[in-house]
């Protein structure tokens, strides 16, 4: 399958700064990286979360395991430029198959697919 993956944009200054002012809120918490969102769709993907990689694998499970090898990684000067604070694949980041052009969640236990 050929591939797109997606991480989860990390909080903005001022969303940072309402965390410390008023503690997290279940809409904060969900746009942290690490959360898996039962409320995604893909126009949520393509607003919050930033491409970071792309290739071609068999499997969602290669593509995690290529995710999360040092020597795969995104570089942190490209992850900062793309506003993501995670340098590895997970829960809550997004796969694409660009073939089928269907996305995928990476759960706490495997992958769920993302409606439109």
């Amino acid at each position: 399958m050929q591939y797109m993956v997606y991480y989860k944009k990390g909080l903005t200054t001022k969303e940072r700064e309402l965390v410390n002012e008023k503690g997290w809120t279940p809409e904060l918490l969900g746009k942290t990286a690490g959360v898996f969102r039962k409320d995604l769709d893909h126009l949520k993907v393509f607003n919050e979360y930033a491409a970071v990689a792309t290739g071609e694998a068999e499997s969602l499970d290669e593509v995690f395991g290529l995710m999360n090898r040092s020597s795969t990684q995104p570089s942190q000067s490209l992850l900062r430029q793309l506003e993501v604070s995670h340098t590895s694949m997970s829960v809550g980041d997004v796969i694409c198959d660009r073939k089928k052009l269907i996305m995928y969640q990476c759960s706490e236990e495997g992958w769920e697919l993302v409606p439109l």
